[in-house]
């Protein structure tokens, strides 16, 4: 902690927290707390990193369900988020699954996670669904026809570079990047069925987005009978004791 406010000292890194709080517009962190630009630190037992939902935010939200409850049969969140458990992008981070839980909690039927672009692991919760990430459905970044400045200053282009050019500079014609990530381009669509407010049957059926094809015609989603796929989620639902039985090209969720 010491050396964090000593080259927090030498840094300036804190200056525009110091100037908020002096300026009333943001509180002092508390005696045990020490903020390192934008992260927190505070000493404990052991080292590692905790991430809860903002508070104001799960009010909010849990304020919408309530009132989407009261106006529908059934409440399904969605929630994109990139974030990652460590440096494992297929686990979710400690903050996603707190705030999936408490949405069930709070009257949620299903919770629908997506922004990483690879699957992440099933929960059943309270005889509820939770979809920690369902990858990429339709996913064609490579085809959009206008892109901000900002990005071509990225890649060493300017506005003579046209947006073909900034994608093949991106990927460096596909050699690096999204483009050569298998996971990125396979997932799966889960159907399931409700009775009584609780999920009684849930069924999953591998997709893929056509990663070997040229940039105009990848992104689409069709159906396969690809065993990898539905493996690999069965791993990933291990951790929360999601049982997945696979059985010729589809599989189903113990429930």
């Amino acid at each position: 902690m010491s050396t964090l406010k000593s080259i927090a000292n030498h840094t300036y890194i804190n200056a525009e927290n110091k100037l908020h709080a002096k300026l009333g517009l943001s509180d002092n962190p508390k005696e045990e707390d020490f903020l390192f630009g934008e992260y927190k630190f505070k000493i404990g037992e052991k080292e590692g990193q905790m991430t809860t939902p903002n508070k104001e935010d799960m009010r909010r939200i849990l304020k919408s369900i309530s009132e989407a409850k009261r106006q529908a049969d059934f409440v399904l969140v969605s929630i994109h988020s990139h974030e990652m458990d460590g440096d494992n992008l297929e686990s979710p981070p400690n903050f996603l699954k707190e705030f999936s839980r408490k949405c069930i909690d709070g009257g949620a039927n299903a919770i629908i996670g997506h922004g990483p672009h690879v699957l992440r692991g099933i929960e059943i919760y309270k005889k509820s669904p939770i979809f920690y990430s369902l990858g990429n459905f339709i996913f064609q970044n490579d085809t959009m026809t206008r892109q901000p400045a900002e990005f071509y200053d990225k890649h060493d282009l300017n506005h003579n570079n046209n947006v073909a050019e900034l994608f093949d500079a991106r990927t460096n014609r596909d050699s690096k990047g999204f483009v050569v990530d298998e996971k990125v381009w396979s997932s799966i669509i889960p159907v399931w069925k409700m009775k009584d407010n609780e999920i009684c049957d849930l069924t999953l059926y591998p997709i893929e987005l056509g990663m070997e094809l040229p940039r105009s015609k990848r992104g689409w989603p069709k159906l396969k009978k690809r065993h990898d796929i539905l493996e690999r989620l069965q791993r990933l639902s291990v951790p929360f004791g999601t049982n997945i039985q696979l059985s010729e090209g589809i599989a189903k969720v113990e429930l």
